[in-house]
């Protein structure tokens, strides 16, 4: 367990300008959050093909399951610190599972666990008996759907219960399956739609009537759609584009990313290496894409989640060509972003993460899964921090606003500088320690200061007009 720092406050300190277009900008000064190295929670583990992240044991603290090749299993956090046990099998000898989901299925309060195994074609879930992850054998849901991919719990018939929402990758359907009772005894298929190579199917009340909406990717020929849930009990309009850009879509993930009380949704491009935002009108008319970063090239996974604390959602994501975890910090709240913040790069095919507080500080850590390596283990968030004894105001960057050139000044020597665009883009990096920074070459608009000052990681918002 890495020990975590305490420092003394860094406040953020806000200025107004006025210029001829009377733009108001806020500069702040803020800590980051960032991550330890890489804890092992299992090691030369075979196939791990995505996780999730709940209190499966009623003990308080947050254990993970992950899905293999052929297991299903899941650890359990020891002490509340990270400590995590051996993995406890919950089923093996199914064929491969590319999602599971956690949910109380049966209504009696603890954490039940579903599964689809894509190649036997099974719609599984398994009842947490005693509340402290003792679970059952199979009871299924559903031997229908050739090869059954995605799944999720949601209560998509408003009776207080959650049902379940599924695919079909052979016959590139969705569908759902009431529980019928509360008690985890679920009906026939639902039909949605049959046009769907589906890559990612969320639910989330997208016009603000009270029920659930599914987000779906992939839906020929639009590539992020969404399904109005028309009478709040099950009955799905049809596809409602919010972006036909011809490109795959490998991940949606809805979250009121810009704070107005609404759900917007992220896009993950693998291809492209984007996370795009698209942003809710509140009755569900959606922004065009707003590009949080185009460097996550083979992104497979992007979750949300308040890393710093501000109160504020974050984005993290899990490339497998690029080969990294990161995370971009919602800078202001409404969904303008910072550069990349890596968690861990260098190992091959990162799969997927999860963000959850697994030391119980309130500072969502991470945990993830690297295929091709056998990697699984988890991130502690070691926020905040910032460059040891450092009192307020030691930090300054003049002119803000400034046409040409930076004066820096620091009570600590700066280790490195760099500078980047909104959209992550590095335009200048310089180890060693900076004064001054010329800024005369780029383009007018919104640019961000880093500075590395004893291993401590301190952003700068600055405007270059």
């Amino acid at each position: 367990m890495m020990k975590r720092l305490y420092l003394k406050k860094i406040s953020n300190m806000k200025q107004l300008y006025v210029i001829p277009t009377v733009l108001m900008l806020l500069v702040s000064l803020s800590c980051m959050a960032q991550f330890g190295e890489r804890q092992d929670i299992d090691i030369n583990v075979d196939g791990a093909r995505t996780l999730e992240a709940g209190d499966l044991d009623g003990d308080g603290d947050m254990d993970i399951v992950v899905s293999y090749f052929d297991v299903l299993a899941w650890y359990e956090n020891e002490d509340g610190l990270g400590t995590f046990s051996e993995m406890k099998a919950i089923n093996s000898g199914y064929g491969q599972a590319f999602a599971i989901d956690i949910a109380d299925l049966d209504g009696d309060g603890d954490l039940d666990v579903l599964y689809t195994s894509f190649d036997d074609s099974l719609v599984l879930w398994y009842e947490n008996l005693d509340g402290q992850g003792n679970f059952s054998g199979d009871h299924v849901i559903s031997t229908e759907i050739m090869g059954a991919d995605i799944i999720t719990a949601a209560d998509l018939d408003g009776d207080g219960d959650l049902d379940v929402l599924t695919t079909g990758n052979v016959n590139r359907d969705v569908y759902w399956l009431e529980n019928l009772d509360g008690s985890g005894t679920f009906g026939p298929l639902q039909f949605i739609t049959d046009q769907s190579n589906a890559r990612s199917v969320k639910t989330a009340d997208f016009d603000g009537d009270g029920d659930q909406d599914l987000v779906v990717s992939n839906v020929a020929p639009i590539n992020i759609a969404w399904f109005e849930n028309l009478d709040g009990q099950g009955s799905f309009g049809p596809a409602i584009t919010i972006s036909d850009v011809d490109t795959n879509v490998s991940n949606v993930h809805p979250a009121d990313i810009d704070n107005d009380g609404d759900v917007d949704i992220l896009g993950a491009k693998n291809a492209e290496g984007k996370i795009e935002l698209y942003k809710n009108d509140g009755v569900g008319s959606f922004s065009p894409a707003m590009t949080i970063t185009d460097q996550m090239e083979g992104i497979r996974s992007i979750r949300t989640a308040d890393i710093d604390q501000d109160g504020d959602l974050d984005v993290l994501g899990a490339a497998n060509t690029i080969n990294k975890f990161a995370w971009y910090e919602n800078l202001d709240g409404q969904g303008s972003f910072g550069p990349e913040h890596i968690i861990e790069q260098g190992f091959i095919h990162h799969r997927d993460l999860v963000a959850a507080d697994f030391t119980e500080d309130s500072y969502p850590d991470v945990a993830g899964i690297i295929l091709v390596d056998k990697i699984f283990g988890w991130y502690e968030n070691l926020f905040p921090l910032s460059v040891e004894d450092i009192e307020e105001s030691t930090i300054t960057i003049t002119p803000n606003p400034a046409y040409t050139k930076l004066e820096i000044e620091s009570s600590y020597p700066i280790d490195e500088l760099q500078l980047y665009t909104v959209q992550g883009q590095l335009l200048f990096s310089q180890k060693g320690n900076t004064t001054q920074l010329d800024i005369s070459g780029y383009a007018s608009g919104i640019l961000f200061l880093r500075l590395d000052i004893n291993g401590k990681e301190v952003v700068k918002k600055v405007v270059k007009i």
